[in-house]
């Protein structure tokens, strides 16, 4: 009888006594990190992009983030995550001419040590005449705005962000460059 009850108890006990000295470290530990995330996102109208003598490049443009913030009791952040996703246009203040562009990164801040990493980067810019522009990067320690006219600006491809002003100035432009045939960063 005294066996009986030793294993029942046993077989009872055990799992919890188990599960509480698991759980110690955690309860004792002041320095456990707390994840919070929180969502944001905006749309801008005719922000100005570039000068281009007789007019200006505009932007119009939607972006949202999620943002993942690690933080130690007494709310010192060790890192956070970002990951955007923007959409827009840029466009002839004058006469309209525009081009699409979209595009997605996760930015990625360690700030105790004071380094950021971009990764999954992908802009696709669509001229007003020609094909797609894409450019991919799985990952860089260059950092990059979450703002989406500096993201444009930073990592387009030179043959579309160099030449802005031409590519957007209108079918009577005669040094009109196509999207492809310049330096590509």
């Amino acid at each position: 009888m005294f066996a009986h009850a030793f294993r029942t108890t046993l077989r009872v006990c055990l799992p919890a006594l188990v599960a509480v000295l698991a759980l110690l470290p955690a309860l004792a530990n002041p320095t456990m990190a707390a994840r919070v995330a929180r969502t944001d996102g905006d749309a801008q109208v005719n922000v100005p992009l570039q000068a281009c003598g007789r007019f200006n490049v505009v932007t119009t443009f939607t972006f949202k983030r999620l943002i993942e913030t690690v933080t130690r009791p007494g709310g010192h952040a060790e890192w956070e995550r970002t990951r955007v996703q923007f959409a827009g246009t840029a466009a002839n203040s004058v006469n309209g001419a525009s081009l699409a562009y979209e595009g997605w990164f996760t930015r990625t801040a360690d700030l105790e040590a004071g380094t950021v990493a971009i990764s999954d980067l992908v802009l696709r810019i669509t001229p007003p005449a020609g094909a797609a522009v894409e450019t991919r990067i799985a990952r860089t320690a260059t950092d990059v705005s979450d703002w989406p006219p500096s993201a444009l600006m930073a990592v387009g491809p030179r043959a579309v962000t160099a030449h802005l002003c031409d590519i957007l100035a209108g079918s009577g432009s005669s040094r009109a460059v196509r999207p492809g045939t310049g330096p590509q960063p």
